[in-house]
């Protein structure tokens, strides 16, 4: 820690509270197993703070100095104080209210700090058998003479508090099957109002002499003792008036009950019981976590849940929480009844790889009520809560557990320690002045923790959402982890001096302004503006004045023309602005640029073993238009009328100036590939690569090209580009992808199933013998047929679907080795694969013609090998290829060919 005034915090509360964290995280450090204690010996604290802060000793700032500490949240605690909290073991007793477990909660809490305090002192602390004394001390004398009575000795707290956790439980259950009400009826019963003769105040005198109105049972004054007498006859047993206060008959069957005051009487007596049943209904299950072995007495509660005794429970209500830690993104369980925070032994090494944390051995054991669970170890997590506190890095210890359904779940330790607030009721949390509306699941009841289903959404959207804000980057969360000293320096120093380039700012293409090709039939219209929901409106007006802060957009008060604008919530919260501009897309003249293939992308990845994938931030945003140009943009929103000042989505000549824009920026450079926004770059090692890095980020920031950060991987195995996933042996379909694709609904109509085959049609090279499984579903996307879906073409759907799942990889070609070409037809498709060794290049299949069907067996074979190496002409023309075919007839050569043997081999 620097001293004050050279270095850190200048103002001498904050340095105070920045020492008090450090002091608070060494001390964690050094008494992993006591995370809430938060006990700092008084003269070390003191002597290290007054060291640090004052450079002259007869300087003293008493006042300010208290406030500092105050301020800092430090308990400073005297060296006596071990005393003290013996005396307060010594007092301490459980309430009648009190339930045993918060009871064993204080208890445990005083023993830590007795415990801490002695080891800090280097003295022994007190010994089990006298905490099990104490802690018997403290509790009812009746439990202590059922203890007595039972002739056993524990010699442990732990065993000490389950033999009192059995008694407690046998009095609740006494007490919920026996209500005091009921037991009042006995013949013992010192009510007189409950006696077997059926006496009750205010009712003797009338029920004594009466047959008819006197007695409920039919027999006057005899009934009450018919009552009592017969109580413990099974047929009774079900039977009780809860106006009498009897169980010789049932509350509708009184008769008593014939005036209309006693019957509203009798109803609110009956609502009364029913509220009291009800809330005596809940209980609130305890089950007990142990720390290490037997001689401990260091016990853990885990409060499992509140819930009602019904047929149909109501599920808990689960509140999950988006975190970051460096690059990762990730969700975590709010779960205020774990009282300790834990995470998954899968997730746990994720972090290590990340981190550089250590796991550290743990001796904490979980009794959950699916069974018993012990801790693989614990280990310290730095994390961060973007949504509500983007600078606050949390450090915290979590126990790992080897099996958990989350991956991270924050508990009652770490939430007491934040002064974190779960508002179940309006559904957020807050945190120091922020708050955040969370999403929230139900689960079950069967374990804890609960599994939570429901939260995974395949959306482009959802990593813009996590991925948060450009700004929020540093160069050490892009440095990649698996680097070695020497060229994790020359990455860092390389990303430091072109930090400018994904700091947030939005840049200014230095490119000369763009001008719109208006035709010159060209219209102006001017259309009514589309209402704004109300819920809406308040975020619409702040995305549209960031836009005019951003430069993008200004406000105008006259136009001939102006389109109609309407927003989208997008699921990070935020609104998207969309313009309606297909009337002016009709005058507007397209100069096409060409769009390069994802085939011939990916071709030309042969040799890579390191990538890089950058994403140019709002790109479109940064081409400016030119003057003459904007008016034409104008649109219109029930709070006025803006413009366009730079080049807008929506636009049909947007995609084709954008990539000439990039392809004039980066085009000549062989190790890049440019498709619209995102870039990839890829190189033969790391050492080519950081060259090829700074090339690339030098051109960018000589045209004024800046980054979005949080969308960029550098220097990565694996890359996730245009929908495939890339590495250095392959490439397969992007897992969430395909994910999305394995989602969707059977299709109702033929719009519906072109989309679905579109998509299936983009990953054709991943799908082998793609033709014949789809063959069946395109006959129903023909104009000619009515679309009628049968269960053959359900399973054919489902077909499709499980040939994409099957995740094959294709292998980027080796032009050093042979091209073998495998090639087969049918009477319906032809097909066939590339491949090198037992590495497959490519997979090809299509459907014949009407035409092409009428063809000879030998055509069939012949065209299945021309069509391949047509189509991929590009990759194969020119190195070594080898032919493998089933049919022997094309081996021996043809003096004369017939007519569609000849066009088959016409190039």
């Amino acid at each position: 820690m620097p001293k004050f005034n050279e270095g850190g915090p200048k103002d001498f509360l904050d340095w105070a509270y920045h020492f008090s964290q450090l002091a608070k995280l060494k001390h964690w450090n050094a008494e992993d197993k006591f995370l809430n204690a938060n006990i700092l010996l008084e003269g070390d604290l003191l002597e290290a703070f007054e060291d640090a802060a004052f450079t002259d000793d007869d300087t003293r700032m008493d006042e300010e100095f208290t406030r500092a500490l105050r301020k800092a949240s430090i308990v400073v605690l005297p060296v006596d104080y071990s005393e003290t909290i013996q005396e307060e073991l010594w007092e301490m007793r459980k309430s009648r209210s009190e339930t045993l477990a918060d009871y064993s909660k204080r208890f445990r809490a005083l023993v830590r700090q007795e415990h801490t305090l002695a080891r800090l002192h280097e003295a022994s602390p007190m010994c089990e058998d006298a905490l099990c004394r104490l802690y018997k001390r403290g509790l009812p004398y009746d439990w202590q003479n059922k203890y007595d009575a039972s002739g056993q000795v524990f010699t442990t707290v732990a065993a000490l508090v389950h033999f009192f956790e059995r008694i407690e439980q046998g009095e609740r259950r006494l007490h919920r099957h026996e209500p005091q009400d009921r037991r009042g009826n006995q013949p013992n019963s010192r009510n007189p109002s409950f006696r077997g003769n059926n006496r009750g105040n205010g009712h003797q005198q009338r029920r004594r002499g009466s047959r008819g109105r006197g007695g409920c049972g039919g027999r006057g004054g005899r009934g009450g003792r018919n009552g009592n007498s017969n109580s413990s006859n099974s047929s009774n047993n079900n039977k009780y008036c809860s106006f009498h206060r009897t169980n010789t008959h049932n509350t509708q069957d009184c008769r008593a009950l014939h005036h209309d005051n006693q019957q509203e009487e009798h109803q609110q007596v009956d609502q009364q019981r029913g509220l009291h049943n009800q809330s005596r209904s809940q209980q609130t299950r305890v089950e007990q976590r142990q720390h290490g072995n037997g001689n401990s007495s260091d016990e853990e509660y885990l409060f499992v849940g509140l819930h009602t005794q019904s047929d149909n429970p109501s599920p808990p209500m689960r509140v999950m929480i988006k975190l970051e830690s460096g690059r990762d993104r990730f969700q975590a369980l709010l779960d205020s009844g774990c009282s300790k925070s834990i995470i998954s032994a899968a997730f746990m090494r994720s972090l290590q790889q990340q981190q550089g944390q250590q796991l550290e051995e743990s001796r904490v054991s979980f009794q959950l009520v699916n069974g018993d669970t012990r801790s693989d170890g614990s280990m310290l997590v730095r994390f961060r809560i973007p949504q509500l506190k983007r600078d606050a890095v949390i450090v915290h210890q979590f126990e790992v557990l080897p099996s958990l359904p989350d991956d991270m779940t924050i508990g009652r330790d770490l939430m007491t320690a934040l002064g974190l607030v779960i508002d179940f009721k309006n559904r957020r949390v807050q945190w120091d002045g922020s708050e955040l509306a969370v999403r929230t699941t139900s689960g079950t009841e069967e374990s804890l923790p609960r599994p939570h289903q429901g939260l995974v959404e395949v959306n482009d959207e959802i990593d813009e959402a996590l991925a948060g804000d450009s700004t929020d980057v540093t160069p050490v969360d892009l440095l990649p982890q698996h680097l070695d000293a020497a060229l994790s320096h020359c990455y860092l120093k390389l990303l430091e001096e072109y930090v400018d380039l994904y700091n947030g700012r939005l840049g200014r293409n230095r490119l000369d302004d763009y001008i719109l090709p208006l035709r010159a039939d060209y219209v102006p219209s001017h259309a009514r503006p589309y209402s704004i929901a109300r819920s809406l409106e308040e975020g619409a007006r702040r995305e549209i004045q960031r836009l005019i802060e951003l430069d993008v957009i200004e406000q105008i008060y006259g136009s001939e023309s102006a389109a109609p604008a309407f927003f989208l919530r997008k699921v990070s919260g935020s609104l998207r602005l969309l313009v309606d501009f297909r009337r002016l897309n009709k005058f507007l003249s397209r100069s096409p640029y060409f769009v390069p293939k994802i085939r011939e992308i990916l071709l030309r990845l042969g040799k890579a073993k390191c990538m890089s994938t950058l994403d140019a931030n709002m790109g479109y945003f940064a081409r400016r238009l030119a003057p003459q140009s904007r008016s034409v943009t104008a649109f219109c929103l029930p709070f006025g009328k803006f413009q366009f000042k730079r080049l807008p989505m929506g636009i049909s000549t947007a995609p084709d100036e954008y990539q000439s824009c990039m392809e004039r920026i980066l085009g000549d450079l062989p190790f890049v590939i440019v498709y619209l926004d995102d870039v990839l770059i890829f190189s033969e090692n790391e050492t080519e690569h950081l060259e090829h890095l700074r090339i690339v980020f030098e051109r960018l920031r000589q045209y004024d090209v800046t980054l979005n950060a949080s969308k960029c991987k550098i220097l990565r195995e694996s890359v996730d580009y245009l929908g495939f996933t890339l590495t250095a042996n392959g490439i397969q379909p992007q897992k969430k992808k395909i994910e999305a694709i394995q989602q969707i609904a059977e299709p109702r109509n033929k719009k519906e199933l072109r989309r679905f085959l579109g998509m299936i049609t983009y990953y054709r090279e991943m799908v082998p013998n793609k033709s014949a499984l789809t063959a069946r579903l395109n006959r129903l996307t023909s104009k000619k047929v009515t679309f009628v879906w049968t269960p053959e073409d359900a399973a054919a759907f489902q077909e499709i679907k499980a040939a994409l799942a099957r995740n094959v990889w294709l292998a980027f070609p080796d032009y050093s080795r042979t091209f073998r070409v495998f090639a087969d037809a049918s009477g319906r498709q032809i097909g066939g694969l590339i491949v090198q060794g037992k590495r497959i290049i490519a997979c090809f299949s299509r459907s014949l013609t009407a035409t092409q069907q009428k063809y000879s067996t030998m055509e069939w074979e012949l065209l299945s090998v021309v069509e391949i190496l047509k189509e991929y002409r590009t990759m194969l023309l020119g190195f070594p290829v080898v032919i493998h075919t089933d049919h022997k007839n094309l081996l021996f050569p043809q003096r004369k060919l017939t007519p569609s043997q000849t066009l088959e081999v016409t190039p």
